[in-house]
């Protein structure tokens, strides 16, 4: 009975003994065939910026983070930059923290324009796995408000060139302007020039902070030409305020718009698209009317009266050859004649 007992506590204490022996091979069993750096991290990592806004002109600070994994396990691979950016320096730091060690890759970055900064996704290789991308968190660069100089655009909204008697618009733009003082037209005797629409930035200022980073529009203008030829636009001024503080009055660019009749209008597109006519087709009596049609359908003619006036012009011009040769032939003889040695 004795020996019993002891067998049976022999087979406990075995037992006791085997399930953290198969626990602990079950966990290097595991630890041999998941990854080092596991799916699910890798989709947690971004390359985060050390603002969301940076002057032109100095470093930009871009930090990535990777838990659990020592420098020397870490190889980062940069894609190549457009040449908006430049890369100063790029270095690795491990730290020791609670949870265990971490690396840290610390970036700096230059530009030198202005706008959204896209960087390309940063390739990272885990011990020596295969890489896997880290996206760069978006940012902004702008002008430093300190040394930013105020700037208008005076753009057309449609394409040129002008016709005298028809509208044709412009909007005036802002760059690096804090506020906006006033706005002045130096009005001319060629065109009647007028305020379409007032923009919020200039009635109120909204977004104007904007115009660090993007043209901010003022007005709307309306330009009615009334004479052909090359004409500059109107002045425009504004008193404004710069972001370090100074007021000034600002004057936009001169601009000079090339205008032309209604008539000049419709016959140079009719003469475009005669140009680009097969050559057969291109000297079919009706080609240039039916174009004209196509530019004033309001004087269409019909294709039966294209063909006469066409016969009709032939005829008239054969007429006018022949007379033109019989004056001339006329002409020669007289001339003779009045030369002729008397007999």
């Amino acid at each position: 009975m004795e020996k019993q007992s002891n067998h049976n506590g022999t087979l406990r204490h075995a037992r006791l003994l085997t399930r953290p022996v198969l626990m602990l091979t079950l966990m290097l069993a595991l630890t041999q065939t998941l990854p080092v750096y596991g799916q699910e991290n890798e989709r947690k990592l971004s390359v985060k910026p050390a603002n969301q806004q940076f002057y032109v002109g100095r470093p930009m600070a871009y930090t990535l983070v990777i838990p659990d994994v020592r420098p020397a396990q870490v190889t980062p691979v940069l894609p190549t930059l457009s040449g908006q950016i430049t890369l100063v320096s790029m270095r690795k730091e491990g730290r020791l923290e609670l949870y265990g060690p971490v690396t840290y890759i610390l970036f700096e970055f230059v530009t030198y324009i202005p706008g959204l900064i896209d960087i390309p996704a940063l390739a990272v290789s885990i011990d020596k796995a295969p890489p896997f991308l880290v996206p760069f968190d978006r940012a902004a660069a702008i002008e430093d408000p300190m040394r930013a100089r105020p700037l208008f655009m005076l753009r057309p909204d449609q394409d040129g060139p002008a016709e005298v008697g028809l509208p044709f618009y412009f909007t005036l733009y802002a760059r690096n302007i804090a506020a906006v003082t006033g706005l002045t037209l130096d009005l001319r005797k060629d065109a009647i020039f007028s305020v379409a629409e007032r923009f919020p930035a200039l009635e109120t200022g909204a977004g104007l902070k904007d115009s660090l980073v993007q043209e901010i529009p003022l007005a709307r203008f309306e330009w009615l030409p009334l004479e052909t030829g090359a004409l500059p636009l109107p002045g425009v001024q504004a008193g404004v305020k710069s972001f370090a503080g100074a007021s000034s009055t600002l004057t936009a660019p001169e601009t000079i718009m090339a205008v032309q009749s209604q008539v000049e209008t419709t016959a140079y597109q009719a003469v475009a698209r005669f140009a680009s006519m097969p050559y057969p087709a291109a000297f079919d009596d009706t080609a240039i009317p039916a174009l004209l049609a196509q530019e004033n359908p309001e004087e269409a003619v019909p294709a039966t009266r294209q063909r006469a006036a066409g016969k009709t012009r032939r005829i008239y011009l054969c007429l006018a050859s022949a007379a033109a040769l019989a004056l001339l032939i006329g002409a020669a003889l007289k001339s003779r004649k009045n030369q002729a040695p008397p007999v």
